[in-house]
Order: C-alpha cells, then sequence, then structure tokens
C-alpha cells in the first residue's frame, strides 16, 4: 500500500512514510518521529489505531472502512482534527 503526505501534513513540516511492516505508517514532524499508524482488522473491515511515538498515548479512532487505504486516510484525518488543524 503506498500513499502520500497529505498537504495538511506537510503545511506543518510534516511526513508520512511506511514502516517495515506493510501496514504501519510513521509521521515524522521536523525529522523526529511523532505518530505511528496502524492498520488494523475492525467488525470484518479496516481501521487504523494512532498512536503518538513519544508517551504510547492512543487517539480514539472509530472509523470502520471497506480497505486499509480508506482506513489510512480516515486515521489521517483523526489525527488532523485531533491536532486542531
Amino acid at each position: 500500500m503506498t500513499a502520500a503526505s497529505p498537504d495538511w501534513l506537510a503545511l506543518h513540516h510534516g511526513e508520512l512514510h511506511p514502516a517495515y511492516a506493510a501496514d504501519e505508517w510513521i509521521i515524522f514532524f521536523d525529522g523526529k518521529q511523532q505518530y505511528w499508524l496502524e492498520i488494523v482488522p475492525a467488525q470484518g473491515k479496516f481501521g487504523c489505531k494512532i498512536t503518538q511515538s513519544i508517551n504510547g498515548a492512543k487517539i480514539p479512532n472509530p472509523a470502520v472502512c471497506d480497505s486499509p487505504n480508506a482506513a489510512l486516510q480516515a486515521g489521517l484525518d483523526v489525527l488532523r482534527k485531533s491536532l486542531g488543524w
């Protein structure tokens, strides 16, 4: 699965990079790892677990999506909103 950094993320000096596992993504701000997004099973479909890397805090994401890509986009949207952007 491939994904580009959303415009809002780049606007705040952030980058989205794939992690080692195919279903995991890392968000960096100013070159420092800040968030970990993981595509997970959810009610027979897909969800996205969001974790703040520096303290392990979870950001609730109730979205259930039909595809891994849609789950990633939903996770990114939840993160954007939680950051107030």
